[in-house]
């Protein structure tokens, strides 16, 4: 058996955008941007490995949510362009991708639009699954199962 045909879920946590745009003189929308881009990038490299049947990428945290308006504004921003650019990407329906958003939806309103363009576009899909994960977070989820 190949090393790489017993990898049948990867998780990935970016982290370090705010830091990168210092680095390197940048703004933050900038420096997500090429984020987004890099993010788009490791998703095809994903396609490529045998077995390999769902990613999951944490996104936005809860904890993010504490960032300033400004900066919040440009991720909504920006996650409403890449939804809306993904619902349409040959990409994601040649290869039968299906795209759910996960986290807390009363935190995702300004982009609620593009995350039910993005979902529907492609709910029927079973050849792959991505998660995206906004709103979302471990003390969140404790939180909340103990709420219930």
């Amino acid at each position: 058996m190949e090393a790489d045909s017993m990898l049948q879920s990867l998780a990935i946590t970016p982290d370090g955008n705010r830091r990168y745009a210092k680095k390197y003189n940048l703004t933050l929308e900038e420096s997500y941007r090429r984020g987004f881009e890099k993010a788009e990038e490791v998703f095809d490299w994903c396609l490529e490995v045998p077995d390999l049947k769902s990613a999951t990428i944490y996104a936005l945290s809860t904890e993010n949510f504490k960032r300033n308006k400004n900066e919040l504004e440009t991720l909504f921003f920006l996650y409403d362009y890449y939804f809306k650019k993904l619902a349409r990407n040959s990409k994601i329906h040649n290869n039968r991708v299906r795209v759910r958003i996960v986290g807390r939806e009363t935190e995702l309103e300004p982009i609620k639009e593009a995350i039910m363009e993005l979902q529907n576009a492609t709910k029927d899909y079973d050849g792959y699954t991505l998660n995206i994960a906004l709103g979302y977070g471990g003390r969140a989820e404790i939180i909340d199962a103990i709420k219930k």
